[in-house]
């Protein structure tokens, strides 16, 4: 692949040429989490109506078994309330895009039930929790990559 993707523009421009190589049509793109995140709807050949939640990241998570002892190599995470999100919104799949063009995609229920909960202590986020400003410790679910399946083949797109 000659592309290099380098934000979630990228990203989204490079999902929606598979979706589309694949014969599915883009109904709506939506952004999440501040535009770091994408949420598209699609319709199939048969008519029905997917949804993908994508995250584009610049490298995995290198020390995952390392943090998590998962015995599992490199590994991918999601904040658990996107995770909550992509679940409650019926996503079909969760695709994480990388600089290198890779789309890689796991079912979030499928995510949810083999990742791996964890709190990240030296991430805080800031939230308004009845109508106070609260800094919560960002909590994530953690996967090994083996566990997401290869969407595209580089030569392709």
């Amino acid at each position: 692949m000659d592309e290099v993707i380098s934000n979630i523009n990228g990203a989204n421009n490079l999902l929606c040429r598979y979706l589309e190589k694949n014969n599915e049509v883009i109904l709506a793109v939506k952004n999440i989490n501040q535009a770091r995140h994408r949420l598209i709807y699609s319709r199939t050949q048969d008519n029905n109506v997917k949804y993908y939640y994508l995250l584009f990241k610049r490298e995995p998570f290198f020390k995952a078994d390392e943090e998590l002892g998962t015995n599992g190599g490199y590994g991918e995470s999601i904040n658990l309330e996107f995770l909550d999100f992509a679940i409650s919104h019926n996503v079909n799949l969760i695709v994480i895009c990388y600089i290198n063009g890779f789309l890689y995609g796991l079912n979030p229920n499928e995510w949810k039930i083999k990742g791996k909960e964890r709190v990240v202590e030296h991430i805080q986020d800031k939230k308004v929790i009845n109508n106070q400003l609260q800094i919560i410790n960002e909590k994530t679910v953690t996967i090994s990559l083996h566990n997401l399946m290869r969407l595209n083949n580089e030569k392709e797109y």
